[in-house]
């Protein structure tokens, strides 16, 4: 072990693409005006190992419905061919990742365990 060097790069490549089509896809939804995308955030892209398909996940403060979110998802298929251009444009990859977008999950279980702590808060009120 001796005579290796350290590698710059600490981690893997699908993790440097995730993070850059995440930034490149946030920077291009700021720009998309639509009543649906208010309070949009890009929380996470996650590339499959070959690069074909790459899912987008997102959460909105606005959404506290699932009507809500099924406006957000047909605005995001509408606009994902423009997104996929933007990347295709700004990333040399064999191939442009086909895009799927669904809501965080991460953020919606906190939503629901919020709902939860606050049904247990009123139903210990004793008034």
């Amino acid at each position: 072990m001796a005579g290796r060097r350290p590698t710059r790069r600490t981690y893997a490549r699908t993790d440097r693409v995730n993070e850059v089509l995440r930034e490149i896809i946030a920077d291009d939804m700021s720009e998309i005006d639509h009543d649906a995308l208010r309070v949009f955030t890009v929380t996470g892209v996650e590339v499959s190992r070959e690069f074909e398909h790459a899912t987008v996940y997102w959460s909105s403060l606005d959404i506290e419905d699932p009507l809500g979110v099924e406006a957000v998802q047909r605005v995001l298929e509408d606009v994902r061919p423009r997104l996929q251009a933007s990347i295709a444009s700004q990333v040399r990859l064999r191939r442009t990742p086909v895009l799927r977008f669904a809501p965080d999950p991460g953020v919606l279980g906190g939503r629901r365990i919020d709902t939860l702590l606050g049904e247990v808060d009123t139903n210990d009120d004793p008034s």
